[in-house]
């Protein structure tokens, strides 16, 4: 049992205990969890240092809404996804980030249009038939440009080659 007295001191038993003791009691007992107020701004800086921020601008969408398989020149020996990026009037739109990963991330592969639209990447060293994720980015990888695309890949060497499209919205 526990004695409040006038001077706000604690009473456990026959030990007396200042506030500060008390609560720390409390805390190692479980019997509280604790508390203190915090200055928000301490924890997480001025707003200009937050810099993780995504912003949306879907401007390109997978062709025909479909992907295209066919053999790899190179055989069985590897896996690629290659394709193409246009503008909605058939130009190529060059410098556009691509990025490809299967279900680990760890994996990603990141790379650019060329001048013509074009990227192309080799994603296993034989045939798979993991899933690849695609999606298409600004240069600093903060603005996103495309949806993610899962693309299957089938472990048959006449179905290695993976042409994913994309084109600019209507």
């Amino acid at each position: 049992m526990r004695n409040i007295n006038k001077d706000n001191r604690h009473f456990i038993g026959s030990k007396r205990l200042d506030r500060r003791r008390f609560l720390q009691f409390l805390v190692l007992s479980g019997a509280v969890v604790g508390c203190r107020r915090v200055d928000p701004t301490a924890l997480i800086g001025t707003p200009t240092a937050l810099s993780a921020t995504l912003m949306l601008d879907l401007r390109y969408m997978l062709e025909n809404a479909a992907v295209d398989y066919g053999p790899h020149p190179r055989g069985c020996d590897v896996t690629s996804i290659r394709g193409s990026v246009r503008d909605a009037d058939g130009s190529p739109a060059s410098g556009i980030t691509v990025h490809v990963w299967p279900d680990d991330v760890s994996r990603t592969i990141t790379l650019s249009t060329d001048e013509s639209g074009y990227y192309s990447c080799d994603v296993a060293s034989s045939t798979t038939s993991d899933a690849f994720h695609i999606q298409l980015t600004d240069q600093t990888g903060t603005t996103l440009y495309s949806e993610v695309i899962v693309v299957q890949a089938a472990a048959h060497c006449d179905l290695n080659l993976m042409t994913v499209n994309f084109v600019a919205m209507q």
